[in-house]
């Protein structure tokens, strides 16, 4: 059977440029995944079907209902400080780091630990050897894992300087060799072209069924091939791109970080390593290990795209969305 037969069989019909340029094994690949809309098979809806997309999960929130004894929330913090002292570590590369158990009066120097007992004024620091009073004109919140440089003095710790882990600025960034666009849109209602991929908040089941794109969504799941559904927050890795999505509370983090500006929210949450390192959650979902290319973020009521160390931030609103080239990281906003 002749491919143009083929195709007239399904109900299509192919475009004059695709005629003498589609092999049967093609035909056999798009086929199932032509919709009613497709009357005819241009060049533009072949390259979307016939793209090569990759999805990888790289990590996703398993939270469960289990129980929880003090010895989980006892290793869910020594596992976070563990990490994040490393990290700090390898960025201060000082042999001035020290223990707390092992300071006495006049010593200088820098110590890694968990923030605890918040006040105006000072603040706890607390590693595996002890707690210590630390008196400081920037106080972290609590749950921060930070390193203080300073001098021990009769009623603390005086701070000269607060590091956080924050991102390098020595890390690679991901991109795609060839053009990969890709829409990150609160719904699939706003979306008005087709791309490679498409993030989501809330899918709409009419236009998941007509799009040719790939859907990345924490929605739930609906029955079709080109939905990818996963429990927020999650990273992914697409055609080599890391991408990581998250929901946040603006309120919360208003108070918390006492601060409103939507942009430097993010940067200090980014500067953490961390997107919620106030709260306990299984698994430490949050946390950020692998650092992301993009960050997907919803939940801050205002739409905005900025650029923090290499990584691209993206927030939405129910207006705009934005479409990004994962070649060159160009960002182009989409209003409703």
């Amino acid at each position: 059977m002749k491919i143009v037969d083929k195709f007239l069989e399904k109900g299509y019909l192919l475009s004059p440029e695709l005629i003498d340029n589609i092999d049967e094994e093609t035909a056999n690949r798009i086929i199932p995944k032509l919709t009613k809309t497709d009357l005819v098979l241009d060049k533009k809806t072949l390259n979307l079907l016939t793209k090569d997309i990759k999805i990888k999960l790289i990590r996703e929130n398993k939270q469960s209902k289990n129980i929880r004894k003090v010895s989980d929330f006892v290793e869910f913090y020594n596992q976070r400080l563990d990490y994040l002292s490393k990290i700090l570590e390898e960025k201060i590369d000082s042999k001035n780091i020290n223990t707390i158990n092992k300071l006495s009066y006049g010593t200088e120097a820098i110590l890694i630990g968990m923030v605890r007992e918040v006040s105006e004024k000072s603040f706890k620091i607390e590693d595996k050897t002890g707690s210590l009073n630390c008196f400081s004109g920037d106080i972290p919140i609590e749950d921060d894992v930070v390193a203080v440089k300073g001098v021990m003095k009769k009623d603390g710790f005086i701070v000269d300087r607060i590091y956080y882990p924050d991102v390098p600025l020595t890390h690679k960034t991901n991109n795609t060799k060839e053009d990969c666009y890709v829409i990150f849109s609160k719904k699939t209602t706003d979306i008005s072209r087709e791309t490679s991929f498409i993030f989501t908040k809330e899918l709409d089941k009419k236009i998941t069924k007509k799009t040719k794109s790939t859907i990345i969504t924490s929605e739930e799941k609906i029955n079709l091939p080109n939905i990818n559904n996963f429990r927020e927050p999650f990273l992914v890795e697409i055609n080599g791109v890391k991408v990581f999505v998250v929901n946040l509370e603006r309120g919360v983090l208003e108070k918390k970080l006492n601060e409103k500006d939507s942009k430097k929210i993010i940067t200090l949450l980014l500067k953490r390593r961390h997107f919620l390192p106030f709260e306990f959650k299984e698994g430490d979902p949050y946390l950020i290990e692998e650092i992301p290319d993009i960050v997907f973020v919803t939940g801050l009521g205002e739409p905005f795209f900025l650029n923090h160390k290499g990584i691209t931030i993206i927030s939405v609103d129910e207006e705009t969305s934005y479409l990004v080239n994962l070649k060159n990281r160009e960002v182009e906003e989409i209003k409703k």
